[in-house]
């Protein structure tokens, strides 16, 4: 699924409440992977719906599971990434070639026209960091210089 700038936009300020119907909302869990995946229609590996036992529509819970089932991906690097790429952030050591592990630290959202969109946590929301920002700030949140980008392409 392919999704506009404009889409995109009318994401920010908006909780996990406001995209997920199957109440996999609490504010304490981690939600980065889960709104890229309803937003963007990925339904598969471990889903929300797994979590809650309620009807609705799954999406995707698990950056790692994201990642590692999307042909087309590898490290960001000089590449110049495209509107609607998955940008992920996790440090080098979760990395084992081009499979992502399953370590605690690991962040993913939308790029479109150089900034990211992405569920920030810690103040339950979808915000839109500038790509280079985005680095800089899961760099500093996960206490580690070896924080990398990753793409991960859908199309």
């Amino acid at each position: 699924m392919t999704i506009s700038d404009t889409e995109l936009t009318a994401t920010l300020g908006k909780n996990i409440s406001q995209f997920c119907t199957t109440g996999f909302t609490n504010d304490s869990d981690n939600h980065c992977a889960h709104f890229v995946s309803h937003v963007l229609g990925i339904h598969f590996g471990y889903q929300c719906n797994g979590t809650t036992n309620r009807p609705g529509t799954g999406a995707s819970i698990r950056c790692d599971e994201v990642y590692n089932r999307i042909a087309r991906r590898g490290p960001l690097g000089a590449t110049r990434p495209e509107n609607g790429w998955l940008i992920f952030a996790t440090p080098r050591h979760n990395m084992r070639g081009n499979h992502m592990g399953n370590a605690p630290k690991k962040h993913v959202g939308i790029y479109s026209n150089d900034k990211v969109f992405n569920y920030k946590n810690d103040v339950d929301m979808v915000v839109a960091d500038v790509l280079s920002h985005f680095h800089a700030r899961l760099q500093e949140a996960y206490a580690d210089t070896t924080v990398t980008l990753y793409y991960a392409a859908l199309t």
